[in-house]
């Protein structure tokens, strides 16, 4: 179909679900295509969009399953994106977003899984959620330099990406931003960036590496959990919140390092305390062998109630760990602290112990006593096994 010359504007859902276009030709001097104007043209195989269209509505293009090919011409007319433009164009392998383009909408590639390729406008600042969500094929991005924030869900799922990198603009990097990149092995997050959201990197299975530079704030709950290939990190000094679940998951993880200048943590042995060193909050899942907790220790930090159990407990899955101190001093044990310490075969609870929560040592398989001292008025454990007074 070749619509005629001098048409301004293509209204929303003009050609909503007509299945049997196969092709159409926009005219150059149209200014608007609406929303789903083209929405479930599942036989639309190609599409060239004239310098002249300014706005491409919401869900535009949503569902046109067989367009492989997209040109959207460069100009002098700024243009904007709408919302999930391109969402599940599931055949659409590569595309070029042109500089006029300032504003693309949320979800706007979301379930295109066979995008290898996308190059985004010089001025974009801001890639919204669920951009390149499930887009399974996409191997590469680069970020323009003017970007400030990177919204939820922008590349989750986005399992073939190996690379990419975060520029020096970004203050954000939104909730499971970049979650299930499974194929993602180094990520470096500049000092711009103030905040990780939660979920961000949960479940990138081969990433291996992680740069956090001085600036960093906020890492939220989750932001690398199930990171199964990850060795070490280190916190920097600007990090005041690090949330719970951080780290869950991290099998590989046998350090957790934090500036000695950082005013809200400390690392102790690789281990997770509070500046003060008073709560223990984590020791890493891949940490093996003899742990003693340090004097001055009181909580053993533990998940928490709230319609369940959310959070970690202390050495929670701690299978390598074979034996753990817990010092004179501690009056805390937090629900699950030592739950899934597969290799733990005993503990003694000191005198000074006043609460233990509850699952304590769930799943600690070759845990054969739990020996509390005889001074302890909470607790006793006659024959090995743990009774209140």
């Amino acid at each position: 179909m070749t619509l005629p010359a001098g048409l301004a504007s293509i209204g929303d859902s003009a050609f909503f679900e007509c299945t049997g276009l196969g092709s159409i030709t926009i005219p150059d001097g149209v200014a608007r295509l609406g929303a789903s104007a083209f929405q479930g043209c599942s036989a639309l195989i190609g599409i060239s969009i004239p310098e002249s269209v300014a706005e491409i509505g919401g869900a535009c293009f949503e569902g046109c399953t067989e367009l492989a090919s997209v040109t959207i011409e460069d100009g002098a007319t700024s243009g904007s994106i709408g919302y999930g433009a391109f969402e599940n164009c599931t055949s659409l392998t590569e595309i070029a977003i042109p500089s006029r383009v300032v504003e693309i909408g949320a979800g706007l590639f979301q379930g295109c899984t066979s995008l290898t390729n996308a190059t985004l406008p010089d001025g974009l600042i801001e890639i919204r959620e669920n951009t390149f969500g499930n887009c399974t094929s996409l191997l590469t991005m680069v970020i323009p330099s003017g970007v400030m924030s990177i919204g939820d869900g922008a590349f989750q799922n986005a399992t073939s990406l190996t690379s990419i990198i975060i520029p020096q603009r970004v203050t954000r990097i939104g909730y499971a931003a970049f979650m299930n990149c499974t194929s993602l092995t180094d990520i470096a997050i500049p000092g711009s960036v103030i905040e990780v959201g939660g979920g961000a990197f949960e479940a990138c299975t081969e990433l291996e590496s992680v740069s956090l530079a001085e600036g960093l704030k906020t890492l939220g709950w989750s932001g690398f959990a199930g990171c199964t290939s990850l060795q070490a990190i280190s916190i920097p000094a600007s990090t005041v919140e690090i949330g719970s679940e951080i780290f869950d998951g991290c099998i590989s993880l046998a350090e957790i390092e934090v500036d000695p200048e950082n005013q809200s943590y400390l690392s102790h042995g690789g281990v997770l305390f509070d500046k003060e060193m008073g709560t223990l909050i984590r020791c890493p899942e891949g940490k093996g062998g003899d742990f003693d907790i340090p004097a001055g220790v009181t909580d053993i930090l533990g998940k928490f109630r709230w319609w369940g159990f959310f959070g970690s407990g202390a050495f929670e899955n701690c299978r390598l760990l074979t034996e753990v101190t817990i010092p004179e001093g501690v009056t805390q044990i937090g629900s699950f602290a030592f739950s899934g310490c597969a290799s733990l075969p005993g503990i003694s609870i000191p005198s000074s112990v006043e609460s233990i929560g509850s699952n304590v040592f769930d799943g600690c398989r070759l845990l054969g006593a739990i020996n509390v001292a005889e001074a302890n008025s909470s607790y006793v454990s006659p024959e090995g096994v743990l009774f209140d007074q």
